[in-house]
């Protein structure tokens, strides 16, 4: 399971089991957004949006666009960084292991 793109993180089974609960039809990463063939993507936001704060004010984001411009792929790139935000935070102490309400 550590192919496409998960094996940059060091998962636990824990984290293996959200990854698996979320149901992304993929692992992406951004790092592996190609930007430079799609310049209608605002990339400043979209690393802004990465950092998951949207999260913490508990907004919505909403990805449109025509087929083919990397909305699956920067919405899958979203919640992996989220996973990987609580993992961190978690490891970290700052979070006991349990679903976010």
């Amino acid at each position: 399971m550590a192919a496409g793109g998960w094996s940059g993180y060091a998962w636990s089974l824990a984290d293996f089991r959200r990854l698996s609960a979320a149901r992304f039809p993929a692992a992406k990463l951004l790092d592996e957004f190609d930007f430079a063939t799609r310049p209608s993507v605002n990339k400043p936001l979209v690393l802004q949006l990465v950092q998951g704060d949207y999260l913490k004010r508990r907004e919505n984001v909403l990805l449109v666009g025509p087929s083919g411009t990397g909305k699956s792929h920067l919405a899958t790139a979203f919640g992996m960084a989220a996973c990987d935000a609580f993992r961190q935070q978690r490891k970290e102490g700052n979070l006991q292991d349990q679903a976010i309400p």
